[in-house]
């Protein structure tokens, strides 16, 4: 191989290519490999050693692994990455010949257009991660997520946490179902509800957190999410818990009602919390299990309880939950203010339980009707109002 008039061997050509890599940020590896040797791509032994160069090789290091992860499309700080690495290390002190792992792909060049054959590539380097032993977690997108979902790869849940933990965790576990038993296992986390998604996520993508089934560091990983989640999860204190049911609510509106309210409240990363799910009511096209009779029966079982204080629904799913017991909203808003709001006011006989949110300053958040109702089973109802402050000053 000739390189600059020069005759390199391959093993030659392989040290200039990895010394060139040698001091550069994940996106300067990647903005210098796609300039200067995309051509390699053609080469499938060539692109293995190309992305193992750009992720890092842990044998080459010499080093004993901790923990190693996989950011699959997420739009982290440069901070967050330090934060999953360094600052981890440093937490479990891990010595000088001792290493916690963090790499980033992407399942799409990030310079052009999809690219199938680069996808392609980087899912298999996960996978040979996966069937070495040297991946512990992936945290990736919901454009990632039927890629890498699977009983065989993904940790059962219920190996780390405790059923009361993930029950508290409520909608922000995802659930998988056996083919061949039929029975769903808890295999995701989304981790929006985490001081580190907060501080350090550049998107308001939907993130989520996966444990790999043959890691040889479990009891490391659940250390980690205690870390990422911002302290021990039975520490932290729910100061309100909400759902949203097919509402047309943009981002931003989402935003707002979460760590808006979070923010605002001056509640404290680490100590508390503000949960907020989404999900429907609409039974999802092609599957044969009852799902969306599924999700209505454990809402109704939330309000019930009192773990959920409020929830914003659209008009066939405020008409579902008909038979729930809801709150008089003159426990919230004041006689000046149901007045104002009128025709957008909805009652049971003569108590308003629901306000329409497009007739509030929310409504520039709403594409559409969207309805919001406390709970009357709610143990937080001074949070309740100070929430309705919040969305409509």
């Amino acid at each position: 191989m000739v390189v600059k008039g020069k005759k390199l061997t391959f093993k030659e050509y392989l040290q200039k290519v990895k010394s060139e890599f040698q001091g550069m940020t994940p996106k300067q590896k990647l903005e210098h490999f796609w300039e200067y040797y995309k051509g390699l791509l053609l080469i499938p032994v060539a692109l293995i050693f190309i992305i193992g160069v750009i992720v890092g090789s842990i044998n080459s290091l010499g080093m004993e692994l901790r923990l190693s992860g996989v950011l699959v499309n997420v739009n982290v700080s440069p901070e967050g990455i330090t934060h999953l690495q360094s600052d981890y290390a440093q937490r479990i002190g891990a010595g000088e010949k001792e290493l916690v792992d963090v790499r980033s792909m992407r399942f799409e060049n990030p310079f052009t257009t999809l690219d199938q054959t680069y996808a392609l590539n980087v899912q298999e380097s996960i996978m040979a991660l996966v069937s070495n032993q040297e991946l512990d977690y992936l945290m990736f997108d919901e454009l990632s997520l039927p890629f890498f979902l699977s009983p065989d790869t993904m940790l059962d849940l219920r190996e780390l946490f405790s059923q009361e933990e993930l029950d508290a965790m409520g909608m922000a576990v995802i659930r998988l179902q056996v083919p061949q038993t039929g029975e769903k296992i808890p295999v995701a986390i989304d981790i929006r509800d985490t001081v580190f998604y907060r501080q350090h996520m550049q998107s308001d993508d939907v993130i989520y957190l996966s444990f790999i089934s043959n890691s040889s560091h479990k009891e490391t990983c659940l250390d980690f999410w205690r870390f990422i989640k911002g302290g021990n999860t039975a520490s932290l204190q729910t100061q309100l818990a909400a759902t949203v049911i097919d509402a047309p609510i943009n981002a931003e509106g989402l935003k707002i009602l979460s760590q808006g309210f979070f923010e605002s409240c001056g509640y404290v990363p680490g100590d508390d919390r503000v949960e907020l799910t989404c999900q429907s009511f609409v039974q999802p096209e092609g599957e044969t299990e009852d799902v969306a009779n599924m999700v209505q029966e454990n809402v109704r079982t939330m309000l019930s309880e009192g773990a959920l204080d409020y929830f914003v629904a659209d008009e066939a799913a405020l008409q579902t939950l008909s038979d729930v017991a809801l709150l008089d909203l003159r426990q919230i808003m004041t006689e000046a203010e149901l007045t104002e709001l009128a025709d957008a006011v909805v009652y049971r006989g003569e108590v308003p339980v629901a306000v329409e949110l497009s007739e509030t300053a929310f409504g520039q958040y709403c594409t559409g009707k969207a309805y919001l109702s406390f709970n009357a089973n709610t143990g937080r109802l001074e949070t309740c109002e100070v929430l309705w402050a919040h969305i409509n000053p």
